[in-house]
């Protein structure tokens, strides 16, 4: 029993307890978005237990008062950025548990109690719980490689359960199990934007691992080497190739590489955009809208990659 103490102690101390090291702003957002996934959890095991007349009100209420509780004793700790949203975070809970309520609706109105609908409702409560969990640990400490770990586990666990409780039969709505994640992300994103806006941002258009893949140190030296156009996040910043393409009603593009532009823009090109060799674009690089947050994110991880670092001059 005294070896176990001991061993259990040990553990302890080697782990580092990410609260402890958060300010009090961090610490109030992580219990508010922990909050909100349990309580979607919550209300997503309450409708899986509906008989075919409807849910508990009490079992919706329950979830709702715990989630109302959290918010409330973070706040009285003080150092929250923001008070009194926990409404606006519940109505946000309810909202996507309403849509996935349809998303596994039952076929038939004495199918209520179907397997396809309760395996496919408990499976998005787990899904909801874990991923608000991921993003609240990330905004006590950031760390983009095992941020995207964590989303992809999350994600191979939620699409089979979808999938499994589809093939179950008895849901009305036949929607691909990777495509009801993806509504799923995009709703547990609004719950992690409203109570903690910068908790497990990634990049839409490449993290630091992904650029370190595609444009290692000497990418470029067969495109006329490396150009690195670092003037100010509010109009271009630019890693690429020296040797440009024409595009028709624009200047020159980069053969290859990446940029944040405009405050509103990330775009990356990861195959040579001339690949014939005429000096015309004849591909696209990808381009995405970001907001504020995503861009700071995006150049971020920009200046992390190894060739920003080894091939970029950055003035003292």
């Amino acid at each position: 029993m005294t070896k176990r103490i001991v061993l259990l102690v040990l553990a302890a101390c080697l782990v580092p307890d990410l609260a402890l090291a958060a300010t009090a702003e961090e610490r109030c957002r992580f219990t508010k978005l922990r909050a909100a996934g349990r309580e979607a959890r919550a209300r997503f095991l309450c409708e899986a237990r509906a008989t075919p007349s409807g849910a508990d009100p009490s079992c919706q209420a329950a979830a709702a008062e715990r989630r109302d509780e959290a918010f409330r004793r973070a706040e009285l700790r003080g150092g929250c950025a923001t008070t009194g949203d926990s409404k606006d975070a519940g109505t946000t809970v309810a909202a996507m548990v309403d849509l996935f309520q349809d998303t596994f609706h039952p076929a038939a109105p004495d199918a209520g109690a179907g397997r396809c609908r309760r395996l496919g409702l408990m499976a998005s409560g787990r899904a909801a719980d874990r991923l608000a969990s991921v993003y609240a640990s990330a905004g006590l400490a950031p760390n983009e490689a095992r941020l995207v770990t964590q989303l992809e586990r999350t994600r191979a666990a939620t699409v089979p359960a979808f999938a499994r409780a589809r093939k179950l039969g008895g849901c009305a709505f036949d929607q691909p199990a990777s495509q009801s994640y993806a509504s799923f992300e995009v709703y547990v994103g609004r719950i992690r934007d409203l109570v903690c806006p910068t908790c497990g941002v990634l990049c839409p258009c490449w993290t630091t691992a992904e650029l370190d893949a595609e444009f290692p140190p000497g990418a470029f030296s067969a495109l006329g080497g490396t150009v690195c156009n670092l003037i100010s996040l509010d109009y271009v910043e630019a890693i690429g190739s020296a040797d440009v393409c024409a595009e028709r009603h624009a200047g020159g593009f980069n053969r290859r590489g990446f940029a944040v532009a405009y405050g509103r823009l990330c775009l990356i090109a990861t195959g040579d955009l001339d690949s014939d060799d005429d000096g015309t674009c004849n591909g696209f690089a990808r381009v995405e809208d970001v907001d504020p947050i995503e861009l700071d994110v995006c150049a971020k991880a920009m200046f992390s990659s190894r060739i920003y670092r080894q091939e970029c001059r950055v003035p003292n």
